[in-house]
């Protein structure tokens, strides 16, 4: 065999190489490494006191229904916690759902089907979650009742602390008007003006707490003056700041804000 024909030919296996070279990385950019993503823990803190609309409170039913339960991923938890005069020395777990302790996957699967079946039981998983759901709170709005003539929302933003941890995606969902009425604090009485915030602020001890990001869903509140929703929404900003949670919404209605949130950490990779 000549130089010239060993040459060619060396040519040729160099560039079939890097032809081949050149193809996977192609299919790796049309078909990327999946990363693993995080845990998120969803803390729902519902206010089920005397101040909230019937109407309301069935708003914010539907709104965990929609927005949360139905948009979980694979490795989302959640927990519903009560906002009430008991919010900390009644505590309970109203609901809980852990979506990472379960396997959808089933040695049977077809290969071809990708994870189509894995999805579809996920969705059954999530409705049938729904419906448990729809009857604890039922129940719930019956047996809170006797913790209805107060609210402490500061306790319970203590109990929700529990769930959190540094290492997963945690998002805390505050149903509530906002306006704490306990013996520490009764924003009813105490919050008329800005100058009023300074006062407060002064008397009241804030506990540091573990990151979160708070999403605050007031609902129709009739009874709450737009100057008085400003004034509850700059203290709670300050309050939350203080705490070290991130504020990122509160607001009274605009759900969908909600949904993309939880969305959201199902895109992000460890």
């Amino acid at each position: 065999m000549s130089v010239f024909t060993r040459s060619c030919k060396a040519f040729a296996l160099i560039s079939l190489l890097s032809f081949f070279f050149i193809s996977c990385n192609k299919i790796k950019n049309i078909w990327p490494e999946t990363k693993p993503i995080k845990t998120t823990t969803i803390v729902c803190l519902v206010d089920f006191s005397k101040s909230i609309p019937a109407s309301t409170l069935e708003w914010y039913r539907e709104t965990v229904n929609n927005n949360v339960l139905k948009n979980m991923g694979l490795k989302d938890k959640i927990v519903i916690l009560p906002i009430d005069y008991g919010s900390e020395t009644s505590s309970t777990e109203l609901f809980f759902a852990d979506m990472s302790k379960k396997d959808f996957k089933r040695e049977m699967d077809s290969p071809v089907q990708g994870d189509k079946p894995e999805r579809r039981r996920f969705e059954i998983c999530k409705d049938s979650t729904i419906k448990s759901f729809d009857s604890v709170f039922s129940k719930a709005k019956i047996e809170r009742g006797k913790y209805a003539l107060g609210t402490d929302i500061i306790g319970g933003l203590k109990q929700a602390d529990k769930y959190f941890a540094g290492d997963q995606n945690n998002l805390l969902v505050i149903f509530s008007d906002m306006i704490q009425e306990t013996e520490e604090i009764n924003l009813t009485k105490q919050l008329r003006s800005e100058s009023d915030l300074k006062i407060i602020f002064k008397r009241v001890s804030i506990p540091i707490l573990k990151n979160a990001e708070v999403v605050v869903m007031t609902g129709d509140q009739p009874a709450v003056k737009i100057n008085q929703y400003n004034l509850l929404r700059k203290f709670w900003e300050e309050y939350l700041s203080k705490a070290h949670l991130t504020l990122t919404e509160y607001q009274s209605g605009g759900t969908n804000i909600l949904a993309e949130k939880i969305l959201s950490y199902q895109k992000k990779p460890k």
